[in-house]
This record gives C-alpha cells, structure tokens and sequence, in this order.
C-alpha cells in the first residue's frame, strides 16, 4: 500500500508539472457587448454582474425560449481557435437549458458550442447555482475565421438566469488542449481497454482460486491507474482543459475505484474462506 501511494503521488507531480506548461494561453482579449435589452423580449432585463459590469437577467416561463444575448461581427484576432468566457448565475431552471455560441463563416456554414457538459465552464445550466465561470470555446480548421458571432439563451422552460458581460479570447494553438476531438476517443479506448484487461484477470484470478498475492496485485494496479486517471483529470479541469481532454479520465478513474475498490474486501473474504475450506479439509485428514 505504500508504494501504491508513492506510486500515485510521484505521477501526479509528474504530470502537473508537464501539464502547467499547457494551460490554455491567451494573446488577446476583448469585452463582448450585449445587444439592445428591447430587442431581446420582455423577459429580458439590463442588471449588473459580480463586479459591477453589465449584464443581462432573463426569466423563463412554461415554454422553451431562446434570447439573442449578443449579436456582433467577430473580433480581429490571430488564431483560428479562440474561446468566449464569462460568468452566470441562474435559480430553479430546468434542465436542458444551456448558453449557445454560434459561430457564423458565410458560405462555410454555421456552427455552435453550447455549455451542455457535466462539469467545469462547458457545464450546462440546471437547478440553482451562484456565479460560476462558463466556456464556450471553438477549434476551427486552419485558416477559418468567423465573420459573425452569436450568444444565445436557451431555456426550456421556466427558470432565471443572469449572464455577465462575457469576454473573447484567443487560445494559443499550442496550447489548445492535450489532445483534440479524435484523439480523445483513443485515450479512451486504451485506458478502457486496460482496464477491461485488468477486470478480467480480477474474474479469473478469484474464480478458479489462483495466487491470493497475484489477485490482490492486480486489484491495487487497477486502482492505482484508476487514481492517476482521477489526479490527471483533476488537474486537467482545473487547467481548464477542454471537456473531451478531463472527461475520459475522470470517468476511467471514477469507474475503476469504485467498482474494484468496492470488491476488494469481498475479494479479500473470498480467499479467507477458500483458504479456511482448505485447512478444514486437511484437519479431517
């Protein structure tokens, strides 16, 4: 157990201190202005945010909604990957709601980020919170610039919610993410699979009953990489790295923690009793 744990804090260090130097950078950085308060409905009204800036609170009633927030053309910048950042605060909404950042290329067509996730600024927007960061970034193909950009409200029903004056930022191209979109689904096929590898060899060592050391070694495996999968994903978030970068390894290390540290006393037991049968049966020799 003690070189279980010296095992998870060393990697843990190791991959901070590989990872601070990834934490998505800015070059630039402009204030998004809110539109016309008339424009946006009845529903909609000019408040002002944590800090005294501006920003707009709007009431959801039976049906589903979607308020324009911010219509404007897109901010001169220097990358093709750029994200917009503010902070919300919303009461007794219903779920499904979400903020929408559409992204307008003219004859390239349109596309949207929408804060739909579990945790950190992609979360999506249900039940109460005070304020918290939201995210909407986007990854472009190289040489793709938006002409026009769009933030939208989405509630499906009733609920009040209060955006703060949110901001555009560039993100460095370097520093994007640990991994993209597609790469995402690879780290987490292979930590899957390992671990899908590991419970089978668990399965197998407790059923016909093999080295109680072997079975209890594969066990602490499984949740050491389970714990460095929960501490990468962990400093992943707070680096704000993107949703598909921390998801997989939050939910790799969740599963394989749980799910093998909640059998390791039933594992333990069944090689006490096996190993009690067997002492049994020589006595009655």
């Amino acid at each position: 157990m003690h070189l279980l744990k010296t095992t998870v804090l060393v990697l843990t260090v190791i991959v901070s201190t590989i990872s601070a130097s990834s934490v998505w950078a800015t070059d630039s950085e402009v204030n998004l202005n809110f539109g016309l308060v008339e424009e946006m409905g009845s529903h909609a009204t000019s408040v002002k945010g944590p800090n005294g800036e501006a920003a707009i609170e709007v009431i959801g009633g039976e049906n589903a909604s979607s308020t324009p927030l911010i219509t404007c053309d897109a901010p001169e910048f220097s990358t093709h990957q750029y994200v917009v950042r503010g902070r919300v605060k919303y009461e007794g909404v219903v779920g499904g709601s979400y903020l929408e950042l559409l992204n307008d290329f003219g004859d390239k067509k349109v596309y949207f980020t929408r804060t739909l996730g579990q945790f950190s600024g992609l979360k999506k927007l249900q039940g109460t919170s005070d304020w918290r960061e939201f995210e909407l970034p986007f990854h472009a193909d190289p040489g793709m610039k938006p002409i026009k950009l769009s933030l939208n409200l989405v509630l499906t029903g009733q609920g009040k919610v209060i955006v703060s004056q949110p901001r555009f930022s560039n993100l460095a191209v370097s520093a994007a993410g640990w991994w993209n979109n597609q790469q995402s689904g690879i780290v987490g096929g292979v930590v899957g699979s390992l671990l899908g590898i590991l419970g089978g060899l668990i399965g197998w060592s407790v059923t016909w009953g093999t080295s109680k050391k072997l079975t209890m070694g594969l066990c602490k495996a499984g949740i050491a990489i389970g714990c460095i999968c929960l501490a990468t994903g962990a400093i992943a978030a707070v680096l704000q790295q993107p949703f598909h970068v921390y998801y997989p390894l939050l939910l790799a290390g969740i599963i394989s923690v749980c799910v093998i540290g909640a059998n390791l006393r039933t594992i333990s037991q069944r090689f006490q009793a096996d190993e009690f049968r067997r002492m049994q049966a020589i006595d009655a020799v």
